[in-house]
């Protein structure tokens, strides 16, 4: 099969888009975005199911992102002491509840940007895009002779060379 003809199948992040925006609606993820001062601080909080296991963290350079995971040089620590990791968590909760809430937000941003739109729908807005600015009165829509059917006009007439 030549590879313009291969059919593309959807990343994983296609696929999941729907389970996320699901989640959200459901409450099960929230997002919130603090915007008082620059917040440049990163610190992931996990609390283990069994209490036996306790909570850490990890605070540091590192964004959560696969290079700033993986292949940054980076400066991190691990925090296991449960009143650190307790302090840790207060000072999350503090800016958390000082940050706004922007759930619809991302869910509508996601939606959009993950819509399976279908080819004619690309091409509609392809040409609403195009002529934006360009729509016709109501008195140029009833004049008799518009440019547009003169110029089909013309294209019908000319000979294809084909029989």
């Amino acid at each position: 099969m030549a590879a313009s003809r291969r059919i593309r199948t959807p990343t994983r992040f296609f696929t999941e888009c729907p389970r996320l925006i699901e989640a959200m609606r459901a409450g099960q993820i929230e997002c919130r975005v603090y915007d008082k001062d620059k917040f440049h601080a990163k610190a992931y909080i996990t609390h283990a199911k069994l209490e036996v296991i306790g909570s850490q963290a990890l605070v540091g350079s590192s964004n959560f992102t696969s290079p700033g995971l993986t292949k940054n040089i980076e400066l991190n620590i691990q925090v296991q002491s449960a009143r650190e990791v307790a302090q840790l968590q207060e000072w999350f909760e503090t800016h958390w509840n000082d940050a706004s809430n922007v759930t619809d937000a991302v869910i509508e941003t996601i939606s959009r940007h993950t819509h399976p739109y279908t080819p004619f729908d690309v091409y509609a807005k392809a040409l609403q895009e195009f002529f934006r600015g360009h729509e016709l009165t109501a008195t140029e829509w009833t004049r008799p002779a518009r440019r547009c059917s003169l110029g089909l006009t013309a294209i019908k007439r000319r000979p294809t060379g084909r029989s």
